[in-house]
């Protein structure tokens, strides 16, 4: 789900597929048909007031696509690079981010798209060492960029008005135990672990104007909620 300036609220159901709006004045429920849209995973709605649609196509054996709903109605952006995006994000300067999996090898990673281009970059790492996943798991093949091992997944992504980036990390152990937590990747090339040590799988993560950070636990049916200045949930 995601709002825009007027408080509108879209939700993507993948199902369907179908994207839906439900007014923030009236509370009426309407759907935006968008021809040629397979499986949508994700929303997000920019500062200039378009909504971008993650399409991930995984199950049509197809590249991914983001489509965009503007006054003249839904197009696709035509770009290169993703494979099966997960989410997506849009900064204030109108910059796309954008968490995927790269095919045949299956690892996550963060893709930035930025304006009048049409090839989605990987983000690299500022941080160079082994603490980017590390916490308590040092079995894990680090690399110097936002390209996780086999074990971690890229999922969720929020930005706020700040331009920082938060992603939403998630790990099944070799117990089969979930582990859940959000980085903060700052302008500035500083990177945060402002959420760890969850007992959860992270699909989703958003974030407010006063700092606090949701999460969506899958499995457990749940929204977890990190308040500005305070430690736990």
């Amino acid at each position: 789900m995601a709002a825009d300036a007027a408080g509108d609220l879209y939700i993507v159901d993948g199902g369907g597929p179908r994207v839906l709006k439900v007014a923030a004045d009236s509370g009426e429920l309407t759907e935006t048909p968008i021809d040629g849209l397979s499986r949508a995973v994700d929303v997000a709605v920019g500062s200039n007031g378009f909504v971008y649609i993650a399409d991930s196509r995984a199950d049509d054996d197809e590249s991914s696509e983001v489509w965009v709903l503007m006054d003249g109605g839904p197009a696709q952006l035509n770009t290169h690079g993703l494979n099966n995006i997960h989410s997506v994000a849009a900064m204030p300067d109108g910059t796309l981010y954008a968490t995927d999996t790269e095919d045949m090898i299956a690892t996550d990673r963060l893709l930035k798209l930025s304006e009048q281009t049409t090839e989605w970059e990987v983000v690299d790492n500022p941080r160079d060492d082994s603490a980017f996943f590390a916490d308590e798991f040092d079995d894990i093949d680090f690399r110097p960029s936002y390209v996780t091992s086999d074990d971690w997944y890229l999922l969720g992504i929020a930005v706020d008005q700040k331009r920082d980036i938060y992603l939403a990390c998630s790990r099944i152990g070799d117990d089969d135990k979930h582990s859940g937590k959000v980085i903060k990747l700052g302008p500035d090339g500083s990177v945060d672990d402002v959420a760890t040590g969850i007992d959860g799988f992270l699909v989703g993560v958003a974030v407010n104007a006063g700092g606090d950070i949701y999460m969506s636990d899958e499995p457990n049916n749940r929204i977890l909620v990190k308040r500005e200045g305070f430690f736990g949930f």
